[in-house]
């Protein structure tokens, strides 16, 4: 019984922590409320404590295309890494979000980088047939 309570806490404070301002607007889309969260001084390349996200990697896997492209030209750095080296074009590639991947690479998002894992976001569209991303990647 330990075991699941100590699991449930550490669930519930990452729900916690990974829903709250900048992250859960983020996560949402919610351009808006990312604009209030910078204009109240949060940094646009903080970090949240538990993965390392940063607002523009949350965005780019919850495929909010609006908040990528807000994101990016507020000046967030489209190669930020999160606790396992993935970036946002990694996870746009991951989660196969063309438009979010398409963004990125507008913004000139590096398709080199490798995660803890080894993988480029070519590795990932080409590992799960994203054929639009493998494209866009491969140009």
């Amino acid at each position: 019984m330990r075991k699941f309570y100590g699991l449930a806490v550490v669930s519930l404070t990452f729900i916690l922590c990974s829903c709250s301002g900048i992250y859960y607007a983020a996560r949402t889309g919610n351009v808006e409320r990312i604009k209030e969260a910078l204009e109240s001084g949060v940094p646009i390349e903080s970090k949240s404590e538990n993965l390392g996200y940063t607002a523009l990697i949350v965005a780019a896997y919850s495929g909010k295309a609006e908040a990528v492209e807000y994101l990016c030209k507020k000046g967030a750095d489209v190669n930020a890494k999160d606790n396992n080296g993935a970036t946002a074009l990694i996870q746009a590639a991951y989660y196969n979000h063309f438009d979010v991947a398409q963004i990125l690479v507008k913004y000139n998002a590096l398709k080199t980088i490798k995660d803890k894992y080894g993988n480029t976001a070519l590795d990932y569209a080409e590992q799960f047939e994203f054929t639009r991303i493998i494209s866009l990647l491969k140009k």
